[in-house]
């Protein structure tokens, strides 16, 4: 067990890395925390408050991106696309808590963290489609 809590202490110190390097104010929230709390429960509430974070950062920059769409039915693809995405990350999510707590709880943490890459990785790839909208109109 000693080897698999050593094995995710490095998981989350890189990871922490990467985001700090990356700079943005959720993730650096969620490294300053990790900073803090170095037990499988305090690491599990660290990235369950970054994961609250990034869903409400999420939400807002997908109603900003279907606001900014003009065409109804690329409206409709996008609030689609939106439930399907919320659909299988739920279904991703709970197999992931059981088959990360059929190995070993301490792996608990490895879930948390896909949890909230997830979500990041969906608010950016939003973001990126609202930038783009953005860069069309200034034309």
């Amino acid at each position: 067990m000693s080897c698999v809590l050593i094995v995710i202490f490095f998981l989350n110190a890189s990871w922490a890395l990467a985001q700090s390097q990356a700079g943005h104010a959720i993730d650096r929230q969620i490294d300053t925390c990790l900073s803090k709390n170095a037990s499988i429960l305090g690491m599990i509430a660290c990235h369950s408050e970054g994961l609250k974070s990034w869903e409400m950062e999420m939400n807002k920059v997908y109603y900003q991106l279907l606001s900014k769409i003009t065409d109804i039915s690329l409206q409709n693809l996008l609030k689609e696309e939106q439930s399907t995405w919320e659909q299988m990350r739920q279904l991703e999510h709970h197999f992931d808590e059981k088959f990360y707590a059929h190995i070993g709880a301490e792996w608990l943490v490895v879930a948390a963290s896909a949890r909230v890459d997830a979500v990041r990785q969906r608010t950016l790839r939003l973001r990126e489609y609202y930038y783009l909208l953005e860069k069309k109109s200034n034309k």
